[in-house]
């Protein structure tokens, strides 16, 4: 009998020490789950993530080469080019052309008082043989008249080889002058054309500039267009990304209850403390409460007092 009651006794303790250390773990388990509860009561509200609705568009813009004053008259320069070089080739073979002609005539003169003197050398030998064969049938050959009569033809001759000759020169030193004045005409012609071609060029060079400015102008209205296409783009994606966002903040207000006060959070610690303490027994209830800064520190005086009255009296 005596055997019998130690076993009995030894269950006895080491159902007790079994129980103990359940009760313990159970404490424990319990008062991690209250810290991890009111860490996370406690804890800074997390906002949710701004949202991104993607890129925003972004448009070529229109470039518009800008050419310095320079440039623009090299430009100039080369679209009259073609111009220029057409002008002043015709004013060359203009020149060429009158030294041509002024050179043919100056040949046919000299091929026509050639043959003005031939004609008149013939034609004086025919008369000087006619008044010979004439005096010498009449036999007269010898006398003042026959010499008279050949020195009037040898006069006349004379007479009309001056004339002849000097009709020559008189056409060729009037072409001659006008050949030296084309020198004159042609450079004449230059100047006028280098005046003419100066205004062309300037004409031109403000032509180029007037398109430079207008395809700027349009470039910059262009470009201005897009830069609002741009910004209403970035306006409307902002509106509805803070929509969007506004929307998800509400959201996470209701899920944390943002809007709760403190008093409903004491109130959520104190119940949680209360089931805690209710899963242990009265004297580790009442030593938690008494001797762990956990249920002091983390509700206020109103809800500790309860606890206080409800575990330690």
């Amino acid at each position: 009998m005596a055997s019998k009651d130690f076993f009995g006794l030894l269950s006895e303790a080491v159902g007790s020490v079994t129980n103990r250390k359940k009760q313990d773990e159970d404490m424990q388990n319990g008062l991690e789950d209250l810290a991890a509860f009111i860490n996370e009561l406690n804890k800074p509200q997390s906002l949710p993530d701004r949202p991104d609705l993607g890129e925003l568009p972004q448009y070529q813009r229109l470039a518009v080469e800008e050419k310095s004053a320079e440039d623009l008259e090299r430009a100039a320069q080369s679209n009259l080019a073609d111009y220029k070089l057409n002008s002043v080739n015709a004013i060359e073979r203009e020149i060429e052309l009158l030294n041509d002609k002024l050179s043919a005539e100056k040949e046919t003169a000299n091929q026509a008082a050639k043959d003005k003197n031939a004609a008149l050398a013939s034609a004086y030998d025919s008369a000087k043989k006619a008044v010979n064969d004439d005096t010498l049938k009449r036999g007269l050959a010898r006398s003042s008249i026959a010499v008279n009569k050949q020195a009037q033809l040898a006069d006349a001759k004379a007479a009309e080889s001056t004339r002849i000759n000097a009709a020559f020169i008189d056409a060729i030193n009037k072409l001659d002058n006008e050949i030296e004045g084309l020198t004159h005409k042609r450079e004449t012609a230059l100047n006028n054309f280098n005046i003419s071609y100066a205004a062309k060029l300037t004409q031109q060079i403000n032509t180029l500039k007037e398109e430079q400015d207008k395809r700027k102008t349009e470039a910059i209205k262009y470009n201005n267009t897009l830069s609002e296409k741009e910004h209403s783009a970035s306006v409307d994606k902002m509106d509805k990304e803070a929509s969007i966002y506004g929307k998800e903040l509400d959201n996470r207000a209701k899920e944390n209850n943002l809007t709760a006060g403190q008093t409903n959070k004491d109130e959520a610690i104190y119940k949680k403390m209360v089931e805690v303490l209710d899963s242990m027994n009265g004297a580790d209830a009442r030593k938690q409460v008494m001797e762990n800064p956990v249920f002091r520190d983390n509700v206020s005086d109103y809800y500790f007092y309860k606890l206080y009255d409800r575990y330690t009296r």
